[in-house]
């Protein structure tokens, strides 16, 4: 609801065609650059002038800065992903600066400025505005036309989020819709079922999972391969009998030892860079491949949940790395319809909840702004069980 999807799927497309030319460019330039540069390293202006030198430079830098923007355009997609998920989750539809603040690690300032760039790039569906003097997120949820069950009025309510009928001042989330001639509550259940680890992953998560594994796999098998033909040809360098059997073969085009060292030299460069290149690469397919796996683990763990709010402690093989695990699996959108909150100044994991009781049992005043499971009566203070459940 809170991200413009078909420009969040332009963006990643942008990237992928970005990193595509950039590795392409840096295999072919780097190696060369390098090779030149060692190659006439007593004579800095004959390197500058080769042929492609200039060119390859060029490449290099524009490659470089593409890599660059690549990463924040996905730093962008994460945050805007996480920031999703907080919102989506939200019962009251404003969302306090200090809690993000305080859940991401990050000073108001950032979050603030996160928030400002995410709405203009990627993100929709709300406004920062100021209520009682202080500076909010306010949440454009769908709006819908409800008949309140206390009174029969007929009002304009936002579609999951707390509201109050102006007429009766009774809570209207459990009002029904008007849909055409259909009748349904607010607070129904996702098709997929709260209680089955895929409602908590993303779609085909083990697929992802799968092909990870496999391009992980071909990109170890060509790092070692590089890696063994580098120490090879650093072997090669430094042996004067497999130089001279080159030098006497008849199928040698190269004349001289300088030059079946510099052949050997230029092939040693080429495959350890190479490799140098392709190792970032290797080890993200690892990240992602652990992080898929945090992710899986935390789903099973949260469908078997019978709260929404779950203390991160209680989740099986508990680190103290597990909060940033979880950050990053949300941002990446391993895991959905949960985030992370605040609640009582104790960080704990949110899965999607709704509100199930509207009144309170005691009193009968409205239950308003309920965040926590439990909540304190404002009139009679009686604390009412269990008054927000999963979702």
């Amino acid at each position: 609801m809170y991200i413009n999807k078909k420009y969040k799927n332009f963006l990643i497309t942008v990237n992928i065609i970005f990193i595509i030319f950039s590795v392409f460019n840096l295999i072919v330039s780097v190696p060369y650059i390098v090779s030149e540069f060692v190659y006439y390293k007593d004579d800095i202006n004959t390197a500058l002038q080769a042929k492609s030198m200039a060119s390859s430079i060029k490449f290099t830098i524009i490659s470089i800065i593409l890599l660059i923007i690549v990463y924040k355009i996905k730093n962008r997609i994460y945050y805007a992903n996480f920031y999703s998920s907080y919102f989506e989750n939200s019962l009251d539809g404003i969302i306090n600066f200090e809690d993000l603040a305080k859940v991401t690690g990050k000073n108001l300032k950032t979050i603030k400025r996160q928030i400002t760039i995410l709405r203009i790039m990627l993100m929709r569906n709300f406004k920062i505005t100021k209520i009682k003097n202080k500076t909010v997120i306010e949440l454009n949820s769908k709006k819908c036309l409800c008949i309140c069950k206390s009174c029969d009025a007929q009002i304009e309510a936002k579609e999951y989020f707390t509201g109050i009928c102006p007429y009766c001042n009774s809570s209207d989330l459990n009002a029904k819709v008007i849909s055409g001639n259909r009748f349904y509550s607010i607070s129904n259940d996702f098709k997929n079922g709260i209680n089955n680890s895929n409602h908590y992953t993303c779609k085909n998560i083990s697929l992802k999972k799968g092909i990870f594994i496999f391009l992980f796999s071909i990109n170890l098998f060509i790092i070692i391969i590089l890696f063994m033909f580098s120490i090879s040809n650093l072997a090669h360098y430094f042996d004067k009998s497999y130089q001279t059997k080159i030098l006497l073969s008849p199928d040698n085009h190269l004349y001289s030892y300088k030059l079946i060292k510099a052949d050997i030299l230029d092939s040693f460069i080429y495959s350890t860079l190479v490799s140098s290149i392709l190792t970032p690469f290797f080890i993200f397919r690892l990240l992602k491949i652990k992080n898929i796996n945090i992710a899986t683990l935390c789903s099973n763990y949260f469908a078997k949940s019978k709260t929404p709010l779950i203390n991160i402690n209680d989740i099986p093989n508990y680190n103290k790395n597990y909060v940033k695990k979880i950050n990053l699996a949300i941002k990446r959108h391993y895991l959905k319809n949960c985030t992370l909150e605040m609640h009582n100044d104790k960080l704990l994991v949110a899965l999607s909840k709704k509100i199930v009781k509207d009144k309170c049992p005691n009193c009968g005043a409205s239950i308003i702004g309920a965040v926590n499971i439990d909540y304190t009566c404002r009139y009679c203070n009686s604390k009412i069980m269990n008054v927000v459940i999963k979702k």
